[in-house]
């Protein structure tokens, strides 16, 4: 009625009998709306009509950075570091309110026409706190961005998407994915015990200290981490 254009989530009909999968969407609405941040997609509403539960949410009109790497390959770092800032400055909001968003890779960050990056797809994203969403022992996310402790089904906190953001700014800078292994028991292997090839052995035009600072944030180990989006911003 305000002619805005906006996107909807809707709940897949064949779904909507079942609460607990009501309650994940319902879930997913609540996180959204927590959030108020320009490089956040916002949440405008949320609604029942019938059995049927949808989302709106803003339009976010550009291109992901899947499809800017896809098409541009590479990007130079003096190109790539303020979009990642971005990027930053979003999870870091995010987290600020104890929300992990668990599935960041370019699929889920969106350069609109202006060139503001907007992350995307908190659907599995959980509040720090509250009831764990799946079953202990259950992988959730996306293999390829996941930090180790996910791949393990263990307990995530904000420093597992600060390694899914470290394996974003690897692919950015060099044009491919840390680990491109097809295989999944080998990828998740790789994850745990392997550190991808130096993004400077890839692409020589990557500043030194970006590189350290990709280093640092998909260190195995959660402690020597960058513990904040914030403190990897500000590296």
């Amino acid at each position: 009625m305000i002619e805005r254009e906006v996107a909807i989530k809707f709940l897949a009909p064949e779904l909507s009998s079942q609460p607990q999968v009501v309650e994940r969407f319902r879930s997913e609405a609540v996180t959204l709306a927590k959030l108020n941040h320009p490089n956040i997609a916002t949440l405008y509403s949320f609604m029942r009509q019938g059995d049927s539960f949808f989302m709106v949410l803003e339009f976010v009109r550009g291109v992901t950075l899947d499809g800017v790497i896809q098409q541009r390959g590479a990007l130079s770092a003096e190109q790539a570091v303020p979009l990642f800032c971005q990027g930053l400055d979003g999870i870091q909001h995010a987290h600020e309110y104890g929300i992990i968003h668990r599935d960041i890779k370019p699929a889920n960050m969106m350069l609109t026409e202006k060139g503001i990056l907007k992350v995307l797809d908190f659907g599995i994203a959980r509040i720090l706190g509250t009831a764990r969403m799946t079953r202990q022992g259950n992988v959730i996310g996306t293999i390829e961005y996941m930090s180790p402790e996910q791949v393990k089904g263990q307990e995530t906190d904000a420093r597992s998407d600060i390694y899914s953001l470290g394996m974003l700014l690897y692919e950015m800078l060099t044009g491919r994915i840390p680990f491109d292994i097809t295989n999944e028991f080998e990828l998740m292997k790789a994850q745990i015990e392997q550190m991808p090839v130096a993004p400077r052995a890839i692409n020589p035009a990557i500043p030194e200290a970006v590189e350290a600072a990709i280093g640092r944030a998909i260190a195995k180990d959660p402690a020597q981490r960058f513990q904040s989006a914030g403190e990897f911003r500000a590296f």
